[in-house]
């Protein structure tokens, strides 16, 4: 007979999976002290915990060994189970295959290239916003699990679409992601503030982050030509963006992107 630290050596199980196995009625030892309840295995235990370690590195669940091992006591019966198992992978593998041929199938109708835009630049108004934010460092590509923690924060009193309000950055610089909300909100991962109304320079850029330069070079090479003072400040709202698990088509992300001025413009009415 032997331990249960002993066993676990020999058979290279855990003693926490030895024990567990136990609760379970899958492998219960052969005798068990009345006085200390230690565990002894005998080697029909041996024998069985053999046979638990093919069905274990062979991916069977634990309902599928409990199952084999209140039916069986031996090898010889293993090779139906085995068989029923290697069917059951075989299907799980035609249906994944044919998933794999479908999205192969979308994915021939994406555009292989964003078209050149025309960006248009617009004066526009920001109202002042109460806001929740996170500091974010790397590509705005793999924002979608800041934006999901924000919108967790924010429960039901999210009251827009996400955005950021930075100096210029480089592209890996840390900002901040933001998303407005009707209330403040408590919470140890998300901090709250206010951006007060201001008036901006705006365009509309449709594509990848990737091509997103050529918005913010527009409005810059804009602000340069007609001499106006900005807040060295931009408002960029993603309208449309990554998901919180899936990034989706990057050639159908739509980004606000508002250079903040110092003052209003003058507008002819």
């Amino acid at each position: 007979m032997y331990k249960i630290n002993e066993f676990s050596k020999i058979t290279g199980l855990p003693a926490s999976t030895l024990r567990y196995y136990d609760r379970e009625h899958i492998l219960p030892p052969s005798y068990r002290h009345e006085d200390t309840g230690y565990r002894y295995y005998s080697e029909t235990d041996y024998e069985k915990a053999k046979l638990l370690a093919v069905l274990r590195d062979n991916q069977f669940t634990i309902a599928e060994i409990k199952d084999i091992t209140a039916t069986i006591s031996s090898f010889d019966d293993l090779t139906y189970y085995l068989s029923e198992k290697k069917q059951a992978i075989l299907d799980d593998i035609e249906i994944l295959q044919k998933q794999v041929n479908k999205l192969e199938k979308m994915m021939t109708h994406a555009p292989l290239s964003p078209p050149v835009q025309d960006y248009a630049v617009s004066t526009v108004d920001i109202q002042e916003q109460l806001y929740i934010y996170r500091r974010f460092a790397g590509p705005y590509d793999d924002i979608g699990e800041e934006i999901r923690i924000l919108y967790e924060a924010a429960g039901g009193v999210a009251s827009g679409e996400v955005f950021q309000v930075d100096a210029f950055q480089t592209n890996n610089e840390p900002f901040n992601i933001c998303l407005p909300v009707t209330r403040k909100i408590a919470s140890d991962d998300v901090k709250t503030d206010t951006l007060p109304a201001r008036t901006g320079l705006q365009v509309i850029h449709t594509g990848s982050y990737h091509t997103i330069g050529e918005a913010y070079k527009c409005l810059i090479d804009y602000v340069n030509t007609h001499g106006i003072n900005t807040a060295d400040y931009f408002f960029t709202r993603f309208v449309k963006g990554p998901g919180k698990i899936f990034k989706g088509n990057a050639q159908h992300y739509v980004t606000e992107i508002t250079l903040l001025l110092k003052e209003k413009l003058k507008r002819n009415d």
